[in-house]
């Protein structure tokens, strides 16, 4: 038997509900999650944002490739990946998610 206490990491398992950004964070945030593996994607202009997918349709009201997109037409898409009980969720810069 150790006599020395280890600390083991935790594995979260997310639901799908929690793809949306503000609420992953958000729950993640809650509880006292110490790291976390995000997916970057890059504008037109080049800022990196966080999400998953490379394109807009599946989790956005936009549609085609993030990378075809500016920050600024970006900030005007709701991500809630169309679940209406989160409320109006954007899709965060890098700088945003490090910040949170």
């Amino acid at each position: 038997m150790c006599s020395s206490r280890m600390t083991l990491p935790i594995v979260v398992g997310l639901m799908m509900h929690l793809r949306i950004p503000c609420v992953l964070f958000a729950k993640l945030y809650s509880m006292v999650i110490k790291v976390m593996e995000i997916d970057i994607q890059f504008t037109a202009e080049g800022v990196p944002v966080v999400i998953h997918d490379e394109t807009l349709d599946r989790t956005t009201n936009g549609i085609g490739p993030i990378s075809d997109h500016t920050l600024e037409e970006l900030k005007t898409l709701s991500a809630n990946n169309n679940f209406s009980d989160v409320g109006d969720c954007k899709i965060p810069t890098l700088d945003e998610t490090i910040e949170f």
